[in-house]
């Protein structure tokens, strides 16, 4: 496997990234030769994919729990590779929410409703654009006097690194480790343009087997 990562890496443009999916069997193995291939400040997420469960009760204690995900390592090639946040469609009604936020930002400290941000924390907004959407009705004093920003209703939510909504298999033809589409439309919708260009590794490699296996049965 180092050898195939190594050859991944090769021929990855500078943009680009790669996604390797794996089981809790040799996730942790395969991040630390991940690491030492890409380098760790290049590693971006492990994604955790939802795997079909079994929900039958066959005793009354067991060794272990079921698992219930997989993992999808994904790392970039450098730090010039870009993503769109994949979404999930999701129903919610507009909502207010607090204006602060984690860190310091020089300038985002200032006076709000007689308030200023707790140590360690700023305004999540300028000056300017706080007091323009005071003005529309989208920032206010909430009850406690403290300051908080109106969020829209949606009907789509980012999702995080954790995708229960979708499966990381497809039982279709029968083989056991077949990528679902799902999976695979994602990632190449979140990680690529219009013509970029996609390698699995693995069909490459089943794809020349085959060919090999013509060629020695032709004779």
């Amino acid at each position: 496997m180092q050898g195939k990562l190594e050859q991944c890496y090769r021929v990855l443009k500078p943009t680009g990234a790669m996604y390797l999916h794996c089981d809790w069997h040799a996730s942790h193995y395969l991040k630390v030769a991940m690491d030492g291939i890409f380098n760790r400040e290049n590693f971006r997420n492990e994604i955790s994919v939802k795997r079909i469960r079994k929900n039958v009760h066959e005793y009354a204690t067991v060794k272990k729990l079921n698992v219930a995900f997989d993992s999808v390592l994904f790392y970039s090639k450098t730090n010039e590779h870009r993503i769109k946040p994949p979404m999930r469609n999701e129903k919610k009604i507009a909502r207010w929410h607090a204006f602060d936020a984690n860190g310091y930002r020089t300038g985002m400290d200032y006076p709000l409703f007689k308030h200023v941000p707790k140590e360690g924390t700023h305004w999540r907004w300028t000056k300017e654009r706080a007091e323009k959407a005071i003005k529309e009705g989208k920032l206010r004093a909430s009850k406690s006097g403290n300051p908080e920003y109106l969020i829209p209703a949606s009907s789509q939510v980012i999702l995080t690194s954790v995708w229960d909504d979708i499966s990381a298999y497809s039982f279709q033809s029968g083989y056991p480790t077949e990528k679902s589409e799902a999976l695979l439309d994602r990632i190449i919708e979140m990680s690529t343009e219009p013509m970029s260009i996609v390698l699995d590794p693995f069909v490459v490699a089943v794809l020349l087997l085959l060919q090999l296996i013509k060629r020695v049965d032709d004779g």
